[in-house]
């Protein structure tokens, strides 16, 4: 029995324009400056608190918790505008990677460095959520690997390896540092459909690496 374990943005639905937007605007807002798009786009993968600590230091500003405090309580509303006006649609063989999991009645959850809110409608949004039994997100305080730990108590021991499937470095390095604080075996596959590139994918060393999720058919013998 294995658990599989999903990202959502750039692996199962591929909405960078929605985050992009609504991350400037919360930096427009709040900081009062313009937060380059190419700075925001390296951070996709970090958790929230990473990712706002990042781009604080990047900018030269000292990192002000009360602030970043405001802008995770306010992040909702500038995403969820943003998403109201998008097209949110499952990637190429998503849907047939996902129903194949299903017919093998194995245990299916997301990780995602999506606030709780955010994913339900993202996942509502694209037509996923019934194939999940759970979904781990960040709180705003969580790091990238308590989110996939959270995973793991979520699927309460329904299974005996896991597989971990993500599009960023940060993926990767999350779950391995998962295995190694929980004991368990974890598979990290990762694909190219989001915004970090092969070069990048193979130096943080996954243990399988697709170019999309068509892949999955001979890798992980589903049907």
């Amino acid at each position: 029995m294995r658990l599989w374990l999903f990202d959502i943005d750039g692996t199962l639905v591929n909405i960078t324009h929605v985050h992009l937007a609504a991350y400037k605007n919360l930096y427009r807002d709040f900081v009062h400056c313009d937060a380059p798009t190419d700075l925001i786009l390296i951070t996709f993968g970090m958790s929230e608190h990473d990712m706002h600590s990042f781009v604080f230091g990047k900018l030269g500003l000292k990192f002000d918790s009360g602030l970043v405090k405001k802008m995770l309580a306010a992040h909702p509303f500038y995403f969820q505008k943003e998403l109201a006006a998008a097209e949110v649609v499952p990637l190429p063989h998503a849907v047939d990677f996902l129903d194949a999991i299903k017919r093998a009645n194995e245990p299916l959850g997301v990780v995602t460095g999506n606030l709780p809110e955010n994913a339900r409608l993202i996942l509502e949004k694209a037509g996923l959520s019934h194939y999940f039994d759970f979904v781990s997100t960040d709180d705003g305080g969580r790091e990238r690997w308590q989110i996939v730990m959270h995973g793991l108590e979520l699927a309460r021991g329904r299974f005996d390896d896991v597989v971990v499937i993500g599009d960023t470095p940060f993926d990767i390095i999350a779950a391995r540092r998962a295995a190694l604080e929980s004991g368990k075996k974890i598979t990290v596959a990762v694909v190219s459909t989001g915004t970090s590139d092969y070069t990048e994918l193979k130096a943080a060393k996954p243990d399988m690496h697709f170019s999309t999720l068509e892949d999955y058919r001979e890798a992980f013998g589903l049907d």
